[in-house]
């Protein structure tokens, strides 16, 4: 019987020391993993700053490379971290879009680096996330303190990427609203808000309108718009109306749609775009009963 419970015994230490060789061994694995993350991503850490040419327009935009330390559990049930790298672009203005891409591949060698979109790939093929105007991935090359190279949406190529470093200090970032994007916003729309002035073709009619973009905003949140729509033909006012307004400067075009509700059956609508001080777009009025094509300009302030 002692044979017996010393064979079970010196099993049991066995198995337990075999278990705990296996966690070590993957814990040393994850910490080789993370010292190559920070051997090959570290030095391109920073802030980088300068163009994105596209078709339309050359942008300001920035590049916040740096490394993220995500939790993870060990084997053995203990805490653990993992080194991932990470990028933050962002235009200055206009403003677009932020994006929180992964890196991946750089070759030291060539200096050739690729970021990708996360949105771009979905568990279980589910439908991506990223829109058709928004960017799925950048291809560059770092060559000392420079990156050249390509932004890309699924349409294709969207322009010329030209950036310098300008800091080796760097703020992670997260994903919620970022003080800088928020004001960037927050001058974008300032600079499109105003009274537009034009008017409604439907069929042989026309009619004069006018709607003012107006800036809202809280101490928390980003910026929108507000819109009041007035019939310039009828000085009373009796169908003038409050607008909640959707804007998405995302597209290209930039998209604005508009939505009126009255009393009882009044409701007026806009589907279009805003560009270049110029609003242009599907007008309907359910209670005035009309559709048509709206034009309006942005008035210009009196000096």
């Amino acid at each position: 019987m002692r044979l017996f419970l010393l064979i079970i015994t010196t099993v049991s230490l066995f198995v337990g020391c075999a278990y705990s060789k296996d966690d070590t061994i993957q814990d040393k694995a994850q910490l080789r993993q993370n010292d190559l993350i920070d051997s090959t991503y570290g030095p391109l850490v920073g802030t980088y700053a300068g163009t994105l040419t596209t078709p339309r327009s050359v942008e300001d935009v920035r590049m916040i490379i740096y490394i993220e330390s995500d939790s993870i559990n060990n084997a053995d049930g203990t805490p653990g971290t993992k080194r991932v790298p990470k990028a933050h672009f962002s235009r200055d203005f206009p403003v677009v879009e932020d994006y929180f891409l992964d890196v991946r591949n750089f070759t030291k060698e060539n200096g050739s680096l690729h970021f990708v979109n996360p949105g771009t790939i979905q568990p279980g093929g589910s439908t991506p996330t990223v829109g058709l105007d928004q960017i799925r991935s950048i291809d560059v090359i770092v060559s000392g303190n420079n990156i050249t190279g390509q932004a890309n949406t699924s349409a294709g190529r969207l322009g010329d990427l030209k950036l310098s470093l300008s800091s080796r200090q760097t703020d992670e970032p997260d994903n919620g609203v970022s003080e800088d994007r928020r004001n960037r916003l927050i001058r974008l729309y300032q600079s499109l808000a105003g009274e537009y002035v034009g008017a409604i073709t439907s069929g042989k009619k026309t009619i004069p309108i006018s709607i003012a973009l107006t800036v809202f905003t809280t101490a928390d949140s980003l910026p929108s718009f507000t819109g009041y729509y007035k019939r310039l033909d009828i000085p009373s006012g009796v169908v003038d109306l409050s607008m909640k307004v959707e804007y998405n400067p995302d597209t290209s075009p930039p998209r604005i749609t508009m939505d009126g509700q009255g009393a009882r059956f009044y409701h007026v609508s806009l589907n279009g775009t805003l560009k270049d001080d110029k609003i242009v777009g599907d007008f309907s009025s359910a209670y005035e009963g009309f559709t048509g094509k709206v034009t309006l300009k942005k008035k210009k302030q009196s000096p």
